[in-house]
């Protein structure tokens, strides 16, 4: 007998599975809590697994390297909730610096922002007072962070700001952007 089976995690963070034998006769269904929900050293929130790696990386190109090698991207952030949840694992880490971590977010040749997902930037954002201002004088800005912490900036931590893809030579690599990486949870469709 063939099966196909799905599964999910709800916003509950409970698994169901639902599996339906020939003729889609529901043979069997289950929903359990788990903790599982994603490796370890990754951190949940909604329908997403989070992981920084807390080393200062002044190209975002590297950063995303870092989170492709992983399994995942750099963070997609679309809701105030998601936002604060990455600015409090922010906080946990060793290295927190003004420039807080790097975002998947950044600008192409049409000058507007899009995702590493590819879609563009709507609804929920958290830009810093005056941003995106895209500086001149940084050779533009077309990559984001997330800061960290205040400075004398008039931005507030938590909040998002554009800034050049590389910062080599514009601030010291110590207190470059950490890395902020996220896995979308996804349940494969299983058949036995």
């Amino acid at each position: 007998m063939n099966a196909c089976c799905a599964g999910f995690v709800d916003g509950f963070y409970r698994f169901h599975s639902l599996c339906y034998g020939e003729g889609l006769t529901k043979i069997n269904h289950s929903f359990f809590q788990t903790d599982q929900v994603c490796p370890h050293g990754w951190a949940h929130h909604g329908h997403s697994c989070f992981q920084i790696i807390d080393t200062p990386t002044p190209k975002w190109r590297k950063a995303r390297a870092m989170c492709q090698r992983l399994g995942g991207d750099l963070g997609k952030i679309t809701t105030a909730s998601e936002n604060q949840f990455v600015y409090d694992l922010l906080r946990q880490q060793k290295t927190v610096t003004h420039y807080g971590v790097w975002l998947g977010l950044y600008r192409k040749k049409d000058q507007q922002f899009y995702w590493v997902d590819n879609t563009p930037l709507s609804g929920y954002t958290a830009w810093g007072q005056g941003e995106p201002n895209d500086s001149a004088k940084h050779r533009g800005e077309n990559c984001v962070h997330k800061i960290g912490e205040k400075r004398s900036w008039p931005f507030q931590p938590g909040q998002w700001n554009d800034v050049p893809c590389s910062l080599h030579g514009i601030v010291p690599s110590y207190i470059a952007p950490v890395v902020l990486c996220q896995k979308k949870i996804v349940m494969d469709v299983l058949s036995f």
